[in-house]
């Protein structure tokens, strides 16, 4: 009976995926996700010279209420002097976003002269690895674009041109917070020299620098779902442990400190109803984790 029971409360409360990477398209319980539904059309129609348009999207990725990324088109018609059109993504509070390289922009005459380089965006396809080893920068980056200049800066001018990807994909992005990082996607589509269409997007939960469990570590929680106290047994003592909590936004929310034997009693105190995520931390590692929920 012992056995049957330890069985069935392992597959109540799983091992979690951490966010040392996050792949394209794929979400899960340690994921922060939203559908975006309708789908946003981010649009800055050409209109006859002389105009200015533009239209932008902020996205929240990690979900705590601080716009991380504005998704901008920008439709700038100067008629014979100028045209500048582009759709790029601009991280916000030190964020990032990767991008695959530089396009650089050249004047007619001479052809050596050149301009400036623009970053853009790296496009993933659905089941690429997000992580690390990708290039990635805090500044704008360009999904599309096409520059045209009637007399700069020669008096022959220039026109340069690009775009990233005319299908769907995944744009590879990075949220900076207080000691941690974490990694996100957001899928789009259909995207054009003044417009692009946000489907859905993504970001983890914890931290990369949350090490993955000690895998040998098994433990057990009883009840869960609880509403007024819960018991964790451990299969071996541990030693001056702590018990760490954390929302479904990833906040951290309660610490049990100074977790010494085999088990530990987790008071719900005024923790409100839904779910969270709990890791037990020994002093040189992460030896458990597990879901939680309060009802």
């Amino acid at each position: 009976m012992r056995i049957l029971i330890l069985l069935v409360l392992i597959k109540i409360c799983p091992v979690l995926l951490y966010g040392q990477h996050i792949v394209s398209g794929v979400h899960g319980s340690s994921d922060y996700y939203s559908d975006v539904n309708p789908d946003k059309v981010v649009f800055a129609p050409m209109i006859t010279f002389p105009s200015y348009n533009s239209d932008s999207l902020l996205v929240d990725l990690n979900n705590d209420n601080i716009n991380d990324f504005n998704i901008i088109a920008v439709s700038d018609d100067g008629g014979q002097w100028y045209r500048y059109y582009s759709c790029r993504i601009i991280p916000l509070n030190n964020n990032q976003i990767s991008i695959f390289g530089f396009d650089t922009c050249y004047a007619n005459i001479p052809s050596t002269l050149q301009l400036y380089w623009n970053p853009m965006a790296e496009i993933f396809a659905s089941g690429d690895t997000i992580d690390k080893n990708k290039l990635w920068i805090d500044s704008t980056a360009y999904l599309a674009f096409n520059n045209l200049s009637a007399n700069f800066p020669n008096n022959f001018g220039y026109n340069c041109a690009d775009v990233v990807s005319p299908v769907a994909g995944y744009l590879g992005l990075k949220v900076i917070i207080p000691n941690d990082t974490l990694y996100g996607w957001i899928k789009i589509q259909a995207i054009a020299t003044t417009s692009v269409i946000i489907e859905e997007f993504a970001c983890n939960i914890f931290s990369t620098g949350i090490e993955q469990p000690d895998e040998s570590f098994a433990a057990s929680i009883f009840p869960n779902p609880f509403s007024d106290k819960a018991v964790l047994h451990f299969n071996r003592f541990v030693n001056d442990a702590s018990l760490e909590i954390y929302n479904s936004r990833g906040q951290h929310v309660k610490k049990v400190a100074n977790v010494s034997g085999n088990k530990v009693v987790l008071y719900r105190d005024n923790l409100s109803p839904g779910l969270y995520f709990m890791v037990l931390r020994l002093p040189d590692k992460i030896a458990f984790t597990c879901k939680l929920m309060i009802h």
